[in-house]
């Protein structure tokens, strides 16, 4: 029981009757369905309180990570821009805490963890620099978070903030072999009105887990750019997997609230690439491996490890943003985090 958060369940009772609506009755669902292990409700959904900052009652859940013994969520509200960061307890999934983000504008979505140093990496706020809109990474230690009263604000005493001015966009994250992979949003049917390109941009994490850095003119830490790698569009999020010698990389893809099937650029997906080189083109399905339905509005997904075959999912549909939204309703509705067993997706 919490005094800032509800941790009950937002749309359905059990997780047997979250699989059993309606709208998971096509058939396209049934690979989604038939691999689900386990679920964790996402807290917050009803009912957010930040202290000396607010109530919020449309949280917007966005990107999740995996740690030793966390699950990390992070969730934004739409109208006043505030973002929250909630942990879950990954052995049972009850809820632990919740943290806010100081600050306006503050859009939480990726969200990574470096096992090697502790080190939990969120895209952060946007940087306005002579008119010029700059995205930003914070990076923050995972005990200084777990340190925080429930409901506070993290301060920017809290956390590193690193600048990535080549950048357009910081919308997914992901860290695989010492690598920091940073995603761009693009979206397939708004050209050419988007400016954002299909995009992932990867840096190398040193050993004391800071990234590489350039000389710049910013005055700012700022993030060295080594690879640039085309994906497909419509990409929420990204992470990496490995059976034996061979490396995947696996995106999840959506836009809309009623986008399904594997057949569209929007459609609510996972896709699974083979991975040779930072240099490959996954515009293309020259490395396509398969691709699978979800439920609609996937955002973020990971694994524990690379060599970890549990992977974990979240969706935005069960915020009230959108559900009560009675003119444009999602498909279906998912208020939890979904393990996923890989290798029923992967054959």
């Amino acid at each position: 029981m919490s005094n800032y958060v509800n941790t009950d369940a937002k749309c359905y009772d059990t997780l047997d009757h979250l699989l059993k609506q309606g709208g998971l009755w096509k058939d396209i669902y049934t690979d989604f369905k038939s691999s689900v292990v386990s679920a964790s409700i996402i807290p917050g959904l009803k009912k957010t309180i930040i202290k000396n900052t607010g109530t919020y009652t449309n949280m917007i859940p966005q990107g999740l990570c995996v740690t030793d013994n966390y699950i990390f969520i992070t969730a934004y509200e739409i109208e006043h821009q505030k973002s929250a960061l909630y942990i879950l307890d990954k052995k049972n999934g009850s809820y632990i805490t919740m943290v806010g983000f100081s600050g306006k504008e503050i859009h939480a979505g990726g969200i990574a963890f470096n096992k090697t140093t502790q080190d939990l990496w969120v895209c952060g706020p946007l940087w306005v620099y002579n008119g010029k809109f700059v995205p930003t990474l914070i990076q923050i230690k995972q005990n200084t978070i777990l340190s925080k009263p429930e409901g506070t604000l993290m301060t920017t005493n809290d956390y590193n903030l690193y600048y990535l001015p080549t950048i357009k966009e910081a919308s997914y994250i992901s860290i695989a072999d010492n690598r920091l992979h940073i995603g761009q949003f693009h979206d397939s049917q708004a050209e050419p009105y988007s400016h954002n390109e299909p995009i992932f941009y990867t840096t190398s994490l040193q050993q004391n887990g800071t990234p590489l850095l350039d000389n710049n003119t910013y005055n700012k830490p700022c993030i060295r750019i080594l690879y640039q790698t085309r994906t497909p569009n419509d990409v929420q999020g990204m992470t990496f997997f490995q059976l034996n010698t061979q490396k995947y990389i696996v995106f999840s893809h959506s836009y809309g609230r009623t986008s399904e099937g594997t057949n569209t650029d929007r459609g609510s997906k996972i896709s699974i690439y083979k991975f040779s080189s930072y240099y490959d083109d996954f515009s293309t399905d020259t490395y396509l491996y398969k691709k699978i339905a979800m439920p609609v509005m996937i955002e973020q997904i990971c694994f524990e490890s690379i060599g970890n075959t549990s992977l974990y999912t979240i969706f935005e549909s069960a915020s009230n943003f959108y559900t009560n939204d009675a003119k444009n309703l999602p498909s279906n509705y998912i208020d939890r985090v979904i393990t996923l067993d890989f290798m029923k997706l992967f054959h």
